[in-house]
């Protein structure tokens, strides 16, 4: 994760609510495992069928109307649905005890 945002505080209620959304989980996983800034949507879809029990059509109406908007709300990635493609924030919250533990299951 490259790109650099201000370190707007988070809402914690805001970030456990996304994190709740097993697709949200699967994008940040795929984010802190990788050291990739940016990827495709069709490369992060592939990766969260694996990490998800949603079928792949499933998996990629989540990604783009669910978890990819508002995990870009909160800061944590940048998606361009035009370029089809997602760019992962450096964000304090990344680096945070509490988002590694709701990650910890859905490693790669």
């Amino acid at each position: 994760m490259t790109t650099n945002i201000a370190s707007d505080p988070l809402d914690t209620s805001d970030v456990l609510t996304a994190l709740s959304n097993e697709c949200c989980r699967a994008v940040v996983a795929y984010g802190r495992e990788h050291d990739a800034s940016t990827v495709t949507f069709s490369a992060l879809s592939h990766a969260a069928s694996r990490l998800t029990s949603l079928d792949p059509p499933q998996i990629d109406v989540q990604l783009h109307h669910s978890a990819l908007p508002r995990l870009d709300d909160l800061g944590l990635v940048e998606y361009d649905y035009d370029a089809r493609t997602v760019r992962f924030r450096d964000h304090p919250v990344l680096e945070s005890d509490l988002l590694e533990r709701a990650v910890a299951d859905q490693r790669l």
